[in-house]
Parts: C-alpha cells; structure tokens; sequence
C-alpha cells in the first residue's frame, strides 16, 4: 500500500508542472459553444456540403491555439477556451454537425503527410469522415482553407475510428512527453511549437 502511495505521489509530482502551467484560455469568457455555432450555421440558410464548410470554417474561427497542453479537456470545453489538438477541435465540429442532422464521425491514422515537420512521435492526426446524400470526404478544421473532400493531408497508416478509448490511449501517450517539456520550460527551455502555438501557425 506504501509503495502504491508512493509511486502515485511521484506521477502526481510529474505531471503536476503540466497542469499549473497550462496557460488560460485566450479570450476569458467569450468563447463559442456547439449550440449557438449549429444555430449561426443553421441560420445561414445552406444545405449539404456548403453547410458542412461552414461549420468548419466557423470551428476553425473559434479555436486561436493548437494545444497538446490541454489534453485532459473534452471537445466542447477546448471550443469554449480556443485550445485544443485535433481530437478536441474536430470532436467539437462533430458535435457541431450532429446537432446539424449531418452524419459524422472522429477518424485517426497513426502516421499522416502535409500537416508540417511534427516531432516523429506527433506524426498521428484526427479528423472526421462525413456522409451526406450516400457520399463519405474526409473533413477537417486544421486549417482556414480546408473543404469537405479536400483537406492538407494524406493519412499513410491506415485509418481508424476514434472512440473514447482510443482518444483516451492517445492522450495517455501524449501526456509524459508533455510532462518532460513542461519540466524543460521550468528550467528555462521556451514554449515548443509542437506544444502550443497560434492555430494557423505550422511547424
């Protein structure tokens, strides 16, 4: 038992730094949320695709950083806070395009190109499958320029449906690197771009 509280006391310790020092959300009180992004879509009058673009084009507005600082938050929280990687960001216009009736679904491929020089280890990405009038693109709210059916970047791993679990392994997997950067900046290391950057910026 001693042990146990001891080894739980060490990850506390590691992690710690990670959270403390996770910066605030840009713009404090003023974020969007799913609802009124699928109202301000929905009044726009468009249908299929050109409603989909438009829910992309007004998540990728809501978000100003990429963050793999915020690991822990769940997509609507890093919608209303600006941050987020592409599980958060992606899972937010899912949510978004559901509450719009339109079929969609989180994807991953361990290892995709066209998103950047990412550290090997953040080669991965998450963005949705969307099925409209028999029709399955690939969608993504990465980048201002994205369409349905055409996105920045070609998965070369296979592609796979993310669920809870496999974002929450993701995560997992994610989260010591994270530490050890946090732990770095401590010791007076600057912000690292793949941790957390302007959304538009790439690396």
């Amino acid at each position: 038992m001693n042990r146990a509280l001891a080894r739980a006391a060490v990850m506390a310790a590691f992690f710690a730094p990670a959270v403390l020092t996770a910066p605030g959300p840009a713009r404090e009180g003023s974020g969007r949320e799913v609802d009124e992004i699928a109202a301000s879509c929905r009044a726009t009058g468009l249908r299929g695709w050109e409603l989909v673009d438009e829910a992309t084009r007004q998540v990728h507005e809501a978000f100003d950083h990429t963050s793999l600082w915020h690991l822990w938050e769940g997509s609507e929280t890093a919608l209303r806070n600006g941050r987020g990687w592409a599980a958060q960001y992606n899972g937010a216009l899912m949510l978004v395009l559901r509450r719009l009736g339109i079929d969609a679904r989180v994807v991953h491929a361990a290892r995709v190109r066209g998103l950047g020089n990412n550290p090997w280890w953040q080669a991965g990405h998450s963005w949705l499958q969307v099925t409209l009038d028999g029709r399955t693109r690939d969608v993504c709210a990465s980048r201002a320029e994205n369409r349905a059916g055409e996105v920045q970047f070609v998965p070369v791993t296979p592609v796979r449906q993310m669920n809870r679990w496999t974002r929450a392994l993701v995560s997992l997997s994610l989260s010591p690197v994270v530490a050890v950067q946090t732990w770095k900046q401590l010791a007076g290391t600057p912000v690292a771009p793949w941790l957390y950057r302007d959304f538009d910026e790439l690396l």
